[in-house]
C-alpha cells in the first residue's frame, strides 16, 4: 500500500511506497538495503584509492583499509538510521577528512589517530549536547559555498596523477591510461546526464565497470589473484597505533572538522525536505553527534571518518522508497562485506585510473555546487564577495600545488598548514566574511527550521538551486548543498 507524506515533496504519482518510519517486509528491506550498498560501495573504493596511491599501499594494506572502512561505514548507517539522524542517508569516508590524512603524514600515524580522537569527540559532544547552535552563524551561504568549491580544488593535485596512470615506478604516466580515463569520465558524464532515475544513480557502478572492461582489453588491467585470500577473515590490522596528541594535527582537523559539520547540517535537512521535516533539531543534532563518533572510531581503527552524502534524495524519489530501514539494511549488509576478504581483496584492486577519472567527474559537478550555494538569493555579486569567495578559493588552490621541495624548508607545524589547501581556504573564508571585511547585515545563514537549499539537474543538465520546497521530480536528481565527492 502507498503512504503519503502530507507537507513534503513526493516522487512521481504522489506517493512513496514505503514512507519514513515504515517498516518493509524483510525480503523487500534486503533488497532495497542491497540497492543502496551498490550505489555505496563504488563510492568507498574512490577514498581506497587516493589514499593507497598516496602513502603506496601494497595489495594488503589497501585491502585492510577497504575493510575498516567498511566496518565503520556500516556500523554508522545502522546506528545513524536507528537511532542518529533517522533519515534515508548514506553515511561514509570524508573527503575532507582523507584530505587533513594526506596533510599530516608527515607527523605520523599516531598524531592522525589523536586527531581523530579529540576532533571526533567535540564534533559528538557538539550534537549531543545540541551546541550547534552556537556556531550555527559561522555558516553563511558565503562560506557554505566556498567550503564545497575548496573540497574538489584541493583535491586535483592528487586525482590528477591518477589519471595520467602515475604512480610508484611509473611517475610520469602512461597515454593509454589517460585515453581509457577520458573514455571513463565520458561514460559518467553520459550516464549521469542522460539516465534518469535509479540507472542513473549508479553512474559510478557503469562507468567503473567500463574502465576496468576497457583496461583489460588494453592489457593494462588483470584481475587480482585471490587464491591465497580467505572468503572470511577480519581486517588486519584492525587497531591503529597508540595515540600521540599533537597540537598541528588536533587544530588541523578541528578546523577540517567545520567543514564536516556543514556538510552534515546540508545532508541532513536537504533530505528532510524530501521525506519530512518533523522533530528536525533533534535529528540534526544526533546526527552531527554521531558523526563525531564515526571520528573517534577512526581514531581507534584507522579509517576516514563518516559524514552523511547529500545525494541520498535522488535514490528515494528514483526508487520511491523512503524507510530509514532500508539504509539499517544497507549498513548491516556493507558491515559484513568487511569480513568478505576475497571481496575486499577485488574492490580494493579496482585500478587507480578508473577510480580517478569517475571522481574528476564528481569533483567538477561539486565545484558547481558550491558555486550555486554562494549566488543563491543573490542576482550579482558585490565587489565585497568577489574578495570574500574570490580570495579564499586562490589561496586554497594554490596552497594545494605548492611544491613539496618548499615545503620542505618550512617548519614541520607550518609545512602541515601551509600545503593543505582546505585549511587555508577555510582560514581565510571565515576571516574575510566574518572579520576582515564582515559587515552589519548579511543573508541569514541555513537553520534547521529553513534548511538550505538542495541542488538540482534540471531537465536539461543545468544547475539550479531549488530552495525551501520547490518540487523535484525523478529525473532531477537532488544531490545537497554539499554534493560528496565521495564525500
Amino acid at each position: 500500500m502507498s503512504r503519503t507524506l502530507h507537507g513534503n515533496h513526493h516522487p512521481p504519482g504522489g506517493a512513496f511506497l514505503f514512507s519514513l518510519n515504515d517498516r518493509p517486509p524483510l525480503l523487500k528491506t534486503l533488497i532495497y538495503g542491497g540497492q543502496w550498498a551498490l550505489l555505496f560501495v563504488p563510492i568507498i573504493t574512490v577514498s581506497v584509492g587516493v589514499v593507497s596511491a598516496h602513502f603506496q599501499f601494497d595489495a594488503v594494506e589497501k585491502t585492510a583499509l577497504m575493510g575498516r572502512i567498511l566496518l565503520i561505514s556500516g556500523g554508522s548507517m545502522v546506528l545513524q538510521s536507528l537511532v542518529g539522524h533517522r533519515l534515508p542517508l548514506l553515511d561514509g569516508p570524508s573527503s575532507v577528512l582523507m584530505l587533513v590524512l594526506i596533510a599530516l603524514a608527515p607527523l605520523g600515524a599516531p598524531s592522525i589517530s589523536g586527531g581523530f580522537l579529540v576532533a571526533g569527540t567535540l564534533m559528538a559532544l557538539t550534537g549531543f549536547l545540541g551546541l550547534f547552535r552556537l556556531i550555527q552563524p559561522l555558516f553563511t551561504d558565503t562560506v557554505v559555498g566556498v567550503i564545497t568549491s575548496l573540497i574538489s580544488l584541493s583535491l586535483m593535485p592528487f586525482v590528477v596523477p591518477l589519471l595520467l596512470g602515475g604512480g610508484p615506478g611509473r611517475d610520469i604516466g602512461d597515454p593509454w591510461i589517460l585515453l581509457a580515463s577520458m573514455a571513463v569520465m565520458s561514460v559518467m558524464v553520459f550516464c549521469s546526464y542522460h539516465l534518469k532515475g535509479l540507472y542513473g544513480s549508479y553512474a559510478f557502478l557503469w562507468s567503473i565497470g567500463v574502465g576496468v572492461l576497457l583496461l583489460m582489453w588494453m592489457g593494462k588491467f588483470h584481475l587480482p589473484d585471490s587464491g591465497v585470500q580467505p572468503w572470511i577473515t577480519i581486517p588486519r590490522p584492525l587497531l591503529g597505533p597508540r595515540p600521540e596528541f599533537h597540537p598541528i594535527s588536533i587544530c588541523t582537523f578541528l578546523l577540517a572538522y567545520l567543514a564536516v559539520l556543514a556538510n552534515e547540517v546540508g545532508s541532513v535537512v536537504s533530505t528532510a525536505e524530501v521525506v519530512g521535516k518533523e522533530d528536525l533539531k533533534r535529528k540534526l543534532d544526533l546526527g552531527i553527534g554521531f558523526t563525531g563518533v564515526g571520528g573517534v572510531l577512526s581514531g581507534v581503527f584507522p579509517a576516514l571518518g563518516t559524514v552523511s552524502y547529500a545525494t541520498s534524495p535522488g535514490v528515494v524519489f528514483a526508487t520511491r522508497v523512503a524507510s530509514r530501514y532500508a539504509l539499517t539494511a544497507c549498513g548491516i549488509l556493507v558491515f559484513l562485506l568487511a569480513f568478505l576478504g576475497k571481496v575486499t581483496a577485488w574492490l580494493a584492486a579496482i585500478p587507480l585510473s578508473v577510480i580517478g577519472a569517475a571522481l574528476f567527474v564528481t569533483l567538477g559537478f561539486q565545484l558547481m555546487v558550491g558555486m550555486s550555494i554562494v549566488f543563491r538569493n543573490k542576482p550579482a555579486l558585490s565587489s565585497r564577495e568577489h574578495y570574500v569567495v574570490g580570495v579564499p578559493l586562490v589561496l586554497g588552490a594554490g596552497a594545494a600545488i605548492i611544491p613539496a621541495d618548499f615545503l620542505a624548508l618550512l617548519p614541520l607545524w607550518l609545512r602541515v598548514f601551509a600545503g593543505n589547501g582546505l585549511v587555508i581556504g577555510v582560514v581565510c573564508v571565515l576571516l574575510m566574511e566574518h572579520v576582515v571585511l564582515r559587515q552589519p547585515a548579511t543573508l541569514p545563514p541555513a537553520s534547521p527550521e529553513t534548511g538550505p537549499p538542495f541542488t538540482t539537474r534540471n531537465a536539461d543538465g543545468d544547475n539550479t538551486s531549488n530552495h525551501r520546497g520547490k518540487k523535484a521530480h525523478d529525473d532531477r536528481v537532488p544531490t545537497g548543498v554539499h554534493g560528496r565527492a565521495k564525500e
